[in-house]
């Protein structure tokens, strides 16, 4: 009924009805083995595996045990994330504690930083105004 599919991956994208049977359906096979032209036993039996409950140990149709596949991995991929999203919050939370108990705030370092500079500039400015200061009063004497 079906082309075989060139390669298993990505063999449900190939799937596709034969051309020798897509252009003359009487060359569709219903009937059973042996049986009779016009026999559609067959055909019955193929169709008939839409309701039947063969999968899962013969307590579900295939549709609802491909339905519940996909559930189960939809659920399993909401858990993966979940998980995911809690190991990075655990990560910054210890990132957090061990900087608090290192005691070094790179924030508050780079405003210590600035303060130095900045009183480093105001005692270089002090101690050349004095340094002037001093040459002219002992260019007054």
């Amino acid at each position: 009924m079906f082309v075989a599919p060139t390669a298993v991956s990505g063999a449900a994208s190939q799937l596709a009805i034969d051309p020798t049977l897509d252009a003359n359906s009487n060359k569709l096979a219903l009937a059973s083995v042996g049986g009779a032209a016009g026999d559609n036993t067959g055909g019955l039996a193929l169709f008939a595996l839409a309701t039947a409950k063969n999968a899962a140990g013969g307590t579900k149709t295939l549709t609802d045990a491909a339905l519940s596949v996909v559930g189960d991995l939809g659920s399993a991929g909401a858990v993966a994330k979940n998980d995911a999203d809690r190991d990075q919050l655990v990560s910054d939370h210890l990132d957090g504690l061990r900087d608090s108990i290192s005691g070094v705030d790179t924030q508050e370092e780079l405003t210590n930083l600035a303060r130095f500079q900045n009183a480093s500039s105001a005692v270089t400015k002090f101690v050349s105004t004095i340094n002037d200061m001093l040459t002219n009063l002992i260019d007054k004497l």
